[in-house]
């Protein structure tokens, strides 16, 4: 009767990404969470007051553009290429890696209290003029040291 496989689609992340820039155009304050989809593609989970959350699939050139806006509230997407998306690497995380690299440049970052949070996850907020990147990450011994390492926990 029915299909025995999933139902295959293709994500429209071009409209994703108009929806965004629209947001930036308004000069709403945009919160992210960044993650790795099912098929390892990096996304940036976007709502604001205006709207609620959905994906944006992420390349380099809309990783820029975006944190480009979150820190000095540039909305021009310079012509990114929203639907040219690779997956990351099977063997790291996306979103682990971002917020070394953002701790290793210097960026301010909030982490919740590991007694306040769930036993499995660590959670941490950096905080931008016209928004807030957020993640909540598995916790492991690697993530805790590293953090412990920088004076976050």
């Amino acid at each position: 009767m029915f299909g025995s496989g999933k139902p295959q689609f293709a994500y429209n992340n071009a409209e994703a990404h108009i929806e965004t820039k629209g947001m930036m155009v308004r000069n709403e304050k945009i919160n992210v969470r960044l993650g790795q989809d099912v098929n390892n593609h990096p996304y940036a989970w976007v709502d604001s007051k205006s709207k609620t959350g959905y994906k944006l699939l992420l390349n380099s050139e809309e990783l820029t553009w975006l944190t480009s806006y979150l820190n000095v509230g540039e909305s021009d997407d310079l012509n990114t290429n929203p639907d040219s998306v690779e997956p990351y690497s099977e063997s790291k995380r996306f979103d682990e890696d971002m917020l070394k690299q953002l701790i290793d440049g210097g960026k301010a970052i909030k982490t919740v209290p590991l007694f306040r949070e769930s036993p499995e996850y660590v959670s941490a907020t950096a905080l931008y003029r016209y928004g807030t990147i957020s993640f909540r990450m598995k916790r492991t011994e690697e993530l805790l040291d590293y953090l412990r390492e920088k004076s976050l926990l």
